[in-house]
């Protein structure tokens, strides 16, 4: 009767187990996915303000999904502010890539969302706010740091 007993509880266990399996796969937490890194960020140039969060995916061994969203607002009648991110890529020398947001002409607020594609095991990324072109711009800001 010992032996059947210990039967029922090997066959409960791995009933058990087998369900615990189940269970996290169909909720996604056994599953692969992407690494997502979120971080917040602002960054300030003469009255003018930016905020929001970056994040980072991870979409591949080696590649990532660089995500900046926020929004810069305008204190200025007479001036345009938008954000400029720029993303270094390590695995490439000298390699680096410049995108910036839509311009906020006058008082008001412009949504930020710009995106890029690091493709390497390092890379830095900094946001700044600049005024009318990308030579008058304020300090720019880690928005990411990863590798």
């Amino acid at each position: 009767m010992h032996a059947n007993t210990e039967g029922k509880n090997v066959r409960r266990t791995l009933l058990a187990v087998v369900i615990a399996t189940a269970t996290l796969a169909g909720s996604g937490v056994a599953a692969a996915s992407p690494m997502a890194e979120e971080k917040p960020w602002s960054a300030s140039f003469e009255g003018a303000t930016a905020s929001g969060t970056s994040t980072v995916t991870k979409t591949s061994e080696l590649f990532y999904k660089l995500d900046l969203k926020g929004a810069v607002t305008g204190t200025s009648s007479s001036d345009c502010y938008f954000v400029v991110m720029r993303t270094a890529h390590f695995g490439k020398p000298w390699s680096y890539t410049t995108t910036e947001s839509a311009k906020q002409c006058g008082k008001g607020s412009t949504a930020v969302a710009l995106t890029d594609y690091p493709d390497g095991i390092t890379y830095t990324a900094f946001a700044k706010v600049c005024r009318n072109d990308r030579d008058t711009c304020g300090e720019p800001v880690s928005i990411l740091n990863f590798g």
